[in-house]
């Protein structure tokens, strides 16, 4: 399980931010942080920006009193802004400089708010665009998820079994009217983000062991791969890997990323749910399907320690089918021809040398 970082800087005082809005010359877009900012946005944190976290993260970085209780928010911030310290060692010397140039930090969140912004906005529309084409491999007897975004959603038989409440009956004509009004309950408060979908199991979703199955759905391997692997390997069975016709590194490659991680779950679960959505834009306004919320509800429990045992496995999973990651107790390092070879020089010499000692 990916666990938070402690990035304390007690003996360099940062500054904290200011936000920059200026448009970035050519020489800034091929700043290796905008890089950083493509890969924390889709491994780390999707929705608080990059001016908020580094904030929070150098007060936090820079008190002297170990006993303060932090908000759930806070954490979040603190663990995001540890792993961008981890991330990029380039981040890490900007924050540094700008303990003396407040400027510099202000360049720095503008950069990594670029490169967010983009590669979210790519990763939005390729979904959106392709998702129709994975559901027709996965359920090619099932009727076609419509190619318009504004048909989808609850408007829609299909997508709306899919983002359905796994706690409620998508199949309950008076259940499917509620969740097209926005009017559906569970245990007397309205549905909301946090309420998971039926897209994220792989199995149908049982009530009395509910975590079974859990963000393993096809679904979510397709778009995982499209987003990481490449487009091509989206289009192949969900139990194998990319193929690799793709002429092209996909971007677990680019940025050395060789395990799954939760922010990667949460993101990509939140750009599917999104793309069988209505919406048009990631907002809190429609409350059923409300995107921040539901990402946020999917990093707590994933980070959550009491879960510790389930993620862990769940990103054995994960790590099995996006990069071939195997037990080597079971399947070995990979090193069996070349140890045998080493093993029969090493005896031939020892062999040698015993007859010349005779």
């Amino acid at each position: 399980m990916d666990t938070p970082t402690t990035p304390l800087r007690n003996s360099n005082k940062r500054s904290a931010p200011t936000e920059n809005d200026t448009p970035l010359t050519k020489k800034q877009q091929q700043d290796p942080i905008i890089h950083v900012g493509y890969h924390f946005m889709r491994t780390v944190e999707a929705f608080i920006l990059p001016s908020v976290l580094i904030e929070k993260g150098l007060i936090r970085a820079n008190e002297l009193d170990d006993d303060i209780n932090y908000s759930d928010f806070e954490n979040q911030c603190w663990y995001a802004y540890g792993k961008l310290i981890e991330m990029s060692s380039c981040v890490d010397r900007r924050l540094d400089a700008g303990a003396s140039a407040a400027s510099e930090v202000g360049k720095l969140v503008s950069t990594l708010q670029q490169g967010s912004s983009s590669a979210k906005s790519i990763d939005t529309s390729g979904i959106k665009t392709n998702i129709p084409t994975w559901w027709s491999i996965l359920s090619p007897e099932s009727p076609p998820i419509p190619k318009t975004k504004t048909a989808r959603g609850f408007n829609n038989d299909i997508t709306g079994q899919l983002l359905c409440p796994v706690a409620l009956n998508w199949g309950d004509p008076e259940i499917k009217q509620k969740l097209r009004e926005g009017t559906a309950t569970i245990d007397g408060r309205l549905v909301n983000g946090g309420d998971w979908h039926n897209f994220l199991y792989a199995i149908p979703y049982d009530p009395s062991m509910p975590w079974v199955g859990v963000f393993q759905g096809p679904l979510l391997v397709k778009a995982f791969r499209h987003v990481f692997t490449s487009p091509s390997s989206a289009q192949v069975d969900e139990n194998v890997t990319d193929t690799g016709s793709s002429t092209r590194s996909g971007n677990a490659q680019l940025h050395g990323m060789t395990k799954v991680t939760t922010g990667s779950i949460a993101y990509i679960a939140t750009q599917v749910s999104f793309a069988l959505s209505s919406n048009t834009t990631f907002s809190r306004n429609t409350r059923s399907l409300d995107s921040v919320t539901f990402y946020n509800s999917i990093i707590a429990y994933l980070r959550d320690p009491e879960n510790a045992l389930e993620t862990k496995e769940l990103l054995k999973w994960w790590d099995k089918r996006i990069f071939r990651c195997e037990d080597t107790a079971i399947h070995g390092n990979g090193n069996g021809s070349r140890n045998a070879i080493k093993a029969a020089r090493l005896a031939a010499a020892a062999a040698a040398a015993a007859q010349r000692a005779t």
